[in-house]
């Protein structure tokens, strides 16, 4: 009976390390997947070229591009918004919405929020 319960135990417990090592090992494909699906060296593609609108403000307030960038600003806030330059200009952007805008000269292009205009930012295009 003693042999009986000792290979039980080792044999249960011999399932429990197969199936932390599985999860294990699942867990870490996934997280590795998720970075590079590639398996391979990738370029940074966390510049999305977006900017947020969200608690009244514009995030960020100022961003570098290179010519021929579209932005797109997503109203992430409760109200509406819109975006107001001398170049270009949005219609309303109700919550969820979002413009853009694609910057073919180099310069510095200020806006502001043509329903609350204490909200600016720039975008510098090089």
């Amino acid at each position: 009976m003693d042999e009986e319960r000792n290979f039980m135990t080792k044999w249960l417990l011999g399932i429990i390390i197969v199936l932390i090592i599985l999860v294990g090992g699942y867990y870490i494909y996934q997280h590795y997947n998720s970075n590079n699906s590639t398996g391979s060296p990738t370029a940074d593609t966390s510049v999305s070229n977006t900017i947020s609108i969200v608690n009244m403000a514009f995030n960020p307030t100022s961003y570098s591009v290179p010519v021929g960038t579209t932005v797109t600003w997503v109203n992430n806030d409760t109200v509406a918004h819109s975006i107001k330059s001398t170049s270009f200009n949005s219609d309303n952007l109700n919550p969820g919405q979002s413009y853009s805008f694609t910057f073919s000269a180099s310069g510095t292009y200020s806006y502001s929020c043509g329903i609350h205009p204490t909200m600016q930012g720039s975008i510098t295009v090089q």
